[in-house]
């Protein structure tokens, strides 16, 4: 079969799309390089640095390793900030990578010690990989590079690439939607603004591109699986998933939710084929070595990180932080440990989840046919997941949800003043019935769109403006009111998804539905069964016959 020739104008679309996007790369790789050197510049800091969370106050700075450094001029003292930082990637990432690659370290066979920082590693093996492969490139640009320098450099520039990347797929996937996508300079524009303002975010910049945090791979995958999603490719979203989620574990609750979104939408047959099946068989493909040299390690590192809640003592701060320890922090310690002992059993997360699951089967359909509450549905999805979640929180984790937040800000308020403006343009055209009112209309029109244009133009500049904003309330803030301010992220996003979709769990007919569709699937097994049968059948006479 000949290939379809591209049009003069889809080369020309192409040719811009790719020119933006390596300008996007280009210019996101020197500025978050620029930030992450003068961070360290600033802090004096070099790449190996001890576990401290800076406390700033009017006298003194006070580490964990009891080191006190007294002002005698406390004017010199402009702010007072709380910044939560960590140093994994000297005291984690960076023996994974010299192990991984010079030692033939198995990273789920652990370390020598119980304290050996080899021992910490619980992350799927594409984390490593990805570690690895930037390693490569470091090594083929500075071939006379130190071992000690390439490590370190290694894991900076793994860090900073992905999360370069993240910027590109976040524009990407804007000019891909169906509300974008007709029209030329708005998908551009506000793909470009888009990515921009992801650019600059304060939590990635800190987080990812200076302290080098490890949530740009997971970030990247998930944006390309959703890209793919939304683009009904299901099997290739489902291979970009298993990936994403074998690059660290949060995106692994997308999968039930959207097996029952392509369900609903077009059929059990199509979610279980084109999606769970790619999905299970890639997760197994990349696993397999893992599985054959250390089954056990593999399977309790990948599914069961971090420390069971059941033994977090609300007492100590170096523990991950909850819900149960912002309660506390605000003085109501009694319902603190209520709550404490409700998340050692996993409720609040499973009670959440339920509602995913339940909204994403009953309204499948629907959110899988709009591209703006699948969006919102999905940045809610993981806000949820990762707030409620009973292994604790991070500040840095929020690096992974701010591309699925500008995402929902910008869909969100193009559906709303589109159909403000669409209203409008329905009370002008019945009102306008004169015979020379096709031209008037038109250039009513135009205004409206330019009218709708700048007005999202402004409005998505507000939001993300005040999301900036938050930003630097999670970062300067004691870590103890971090999942508060998670949790006031979640009640927004929340707000954004339609009503209709809440509903739904009280209604009789969504329920009806579950007995609808058992019945149909125990129809299309028993005669399945029967086919199967007789294709057996059928074989084992032709056998006979000859």
């Amino acid at each position: 079969m000949k290939r379809k020739k591209l049009s003069r104008e889809r080369k020309i679309n192409l040719i811009i799309i790719v020119i933006i996007c390596i300008s996007l790369l280009v210019f996101s790789v020197v500025m978050k390089n620029f930030f992450s050197q003068l961070y360290r510049r600033e802090h004096n800091m070099d790449y190996g640095w001890g576990f401290y969370w800076t406390h700033f106050n009017t006298t003194t700075i006070t580490y964990d390793n009891g080191t006190v450094v007294t002002y005698e001029n406390i004017n010199e003292i402009t702010a007072i900030w709380y910044i939560e930082a960590y140093s994994d990637s000297s005291h984690y990432y960076e023996p994974y990578l010299y192990s991984f690659r010079f030692k033939n370290w198995n990273p789920y066979e652990g370390g020598t010690y119980e304290k050996d920082p080899l021992n910490g590693y619980a992350y799927g093996p594409m984390f490593i990989y990805g570690l690895y492969i930037i390693s490569l490139f470091v090594s083929l640009f500075n071939p006379g590079m130190s071992r000690a320098a390439l490590i370190s450099n290694s894991v900076k520039w793994t860090h900073i690439v992905f999360d370069s990347f993240c910027v590109i797929m976040l524009y990407l996937v804007i000019i891909s939607l169906k509300s974008f996508k007709e029209k030329k300079i708005k998908k551009h524009s506000f793909g470009f603004l888009g990515a921009t303002v992801f650019l600059f975010m304060p939590i990635n910049l800190l987080y990812v591109d200076s302290l080098y945090l490890n949530t740009p791979q997971m970030t990247f995958f998930t944006l390309l699986c959703f890209l793919l999603f939304i683009k009904e490719k299901y099997r290739s979203s489902a291979f970009f998933l298993a990936i994403a989620w074998l690059s660290k574990q949060m995106p692994l609750f997308l999968l039930i939710p959207w097996f029952l979104i392509i369900w609903k939408k077009d059929s059990l047959k199509k979610a279980l084929l084109d999606f769970v099946f790619p999905f299970l068989v890639t997760t197994f493909l990349i696993s397999l070595p893992w599985l054959f040299m250390s089954p056990y390690s593999y399977i309790w590192r990948v599914f069961g990180p971090g420390k069971p809640l059941a033994t977090v003592d609300l007492s100590l701060i170096r523990n991950t932080v909850t819900l149960a320890h912002t309660i506390k922090f605000l003085g109501k310690p009694g319902f603190a440990t209520t709550y404490a002992k409700i998340n050692s059993y996993m409720i609040p997360f499973l009670a959440i989840y339920v509602i995913i699951v339940l909204i994403s089967y009953f309204r499948g359909n629907k959110i899988g046919n709009d591209e703006s509450v699948n969006t919102i549905f999905t940045s809610w999805i993981l806000i949820g997941t990762h707030l409620f979640i009973s292994r604790g929180v991070y500040k840095y984790y929020n690096a992974f949800l701010t591309p699925f937040v500008i995402l929902s800000f910008l869909v969100f308020l193009d559906t709303q003043i589109s159909s403000l403006v669409s209203k409008k343009m329905e009370i002008r055209n019945s009102e306008e019935k004169k015979e020379k009112g096709t031209a008037k209309e038109r250039v009513f029109s135009l205004k409206l769109d330019n009218f709708k244009e700048m007005l999202l133009f402004l409005s998505f500049i507000l939001s993300c403006a005040v999301f900036y904003y938050w930003n630097w309330v999670v970062i300067v803030k004691d870590r103890n009111l971090h999942p508060l301010f998670l949790l006031v992220l979640f009640v927004v996003i929340s707000v954004l998804i339609p009503s209709d979709l809440y509903r739904s769990l009280i209604t009789k007919q969504s329920y009806k539905m579950i007995k609808l569709d058992v019945i149909e699937i125990y129809k299309q097994s028993i005669q399945w069964m029967k086919e199967v049968k007789e294709r057996i059948q059928t074989k084992r006479l032709k056998t006979k016959l000859e």
